[in-house]
């Protein structure tokens, strides 16, 4: 990006962060690969990282929410507008889980997501 746009100094990444919390990763990962005069491999995300990475921010709102899973439903969904991008194949599974109401279905929905994935 900053080869396309040399004059812009700084970028938002918020949003693509939250599509692909391992943004900074990948990009690190690309600027070691020109370094060396390296192909780059189109790094992936790892599935298990992400996974990782949302129990830990469900669990993490779970105790900042002292437990009200009705907010916290809210916010979790609202991430899979951007983490559902990244699971294109699994598109139905991911419209029943944003549609989920309750916090022990939202979460047999994402187990089941991140085990049809593996």
């Amino acid at each position: 990006v900053k080869e396309l746009f040399p004059s812009v100094k700084k970028f938002m990444i918020g949003r693509p962060l939250m599509a692909n919390p391992e943004l900074v990763q990948e990009c690190q990962a690309y600027e070691v690969c020109l370094a060396f005069g390296k192909e780059w491999n189109d790094y992936s995300v790892s599935m298990e990282k992400l996974k990782r990475f949302h129990d830990k921010l469900l669990q993490g709102y779970l105790v900042q929410m002292n437990g009200d899973s009705n907010n916290v439903l809210f916010k979790m969904k609202e991430l899979w507008g951007f983490l559902g991008r990244q699971f294109p194949e699994q598109e139905k599974l991911v419209k029943k889980l944003v549609k989920s109401n309750k916090i022990g279905e939202y979460e047999e929905l994402t187990e089941r997501l991140f085990q049809e994935i593996r």
